[in-house]
């Protein structure tokens, strides 16, 4: 049973914790070409980065987010 519900886009395809802040999670859309930044605590979205054409994943190393795209 779904608790809540935070749109992300149409397709959303890979999602990542951030490793310091739980409560924020990286979410790629492959139908928008977008990086989307979410905030658990407060339920919503942030930040949307496009990143190229349909990106398939994500990974977070040394600070950052790399987005692999199609």
């Amino acid at each position: 049973v779904p608790v809540d519900e935070i749109f992300v886009g149409l397709e959303p395809v890979a999602l990542a914790q951030h490793p310091a802040d739980p409560n924020r999670v990286f979410v790629v859309d492959r139908l928008s070409d977008a990086l989307v930044v979410v905030d658990l605590e407060r339920g919503v979205v942030v930040a949307t980065v496009q990143v190229g054409d349909e990106p398939q994943g994500l990974a977070l190393a040394a600070g950052k987010v790399f987005v692999t795209t199609h």
